[in-house]
């Protein structure tokens, strides 16, 4: 259902869990249930594709053979600040990501490696999502408004903390 997107992703922590089977018995013609309810505490993923890391994750995962993967509101730290991710698997297998929370531009600088960025300094709020596709190149897509980030640079490139 989701192919091997998730091979390289590194998950460590306490987890509880409830898995429940469904085999069809020689002759049967039924397909195999499987329907798999997590409950993360303190947990911590790695996305080397990515070079992203999460920790003090918890809440909600659970995948189940005819919805695919879902995990609604679960909480985690991203660079030492909170943010809420929400999971889901849509009707064409695609898994979707979607994270809020706030960043400090430092660790996008260091994250990036982009020079453009060591002009920038403050914190923002930001939405990210993760597209994953089975058998096909998966995107990540941030969006910010950057209110309380300042672009140190002459006009008109410039920003102001207050300006969006």
């Amino acid at each position: 259902m989701v192919g091997n997107v998730f091979q390289r992703w590194q998950l460590a922590g306490e987890a509880a869990a409830t898995v429940t089977l469904g085999i069809p018995l020689a002759g049967a013609v039924a397909q195999t249930d499987i329907d798999v309810a997590v409950e993360l505490s303190g947990a911590a993923l790695k996305i080397p594709e990515y070079r992203l890391a999460f920790d003090h994750i918890n809440g909600p995962v659970s995948y189940n053979s005819i919805e695919g993967i879902r995990s609604p509101n679960l909480k985690a730290h991203f660079y030492q600040k909170p943010v809420v991710v929400n999971v889901l698997q849509k009707a064409d297998k695609a898994t979707q990501i979607d994270m809020n929370g706030r960043i400090d531009m430092r660790d996008v600088q260091a994250w990036s490696g982009q020079p453009a960025l060591d002009f920038t300094e403050g914190e923002t709020d930001f939405e990210a999502t993760i597209n994953i596709r089975p058998n096909t190149i998966s995107d990540l897509s941030i969006r910010a408004h950057l209110v309380g980030v300042a672009i140190d640079l002459p006009a008109p490139y410039g920003k102001a903390k207050k300006q969006p």
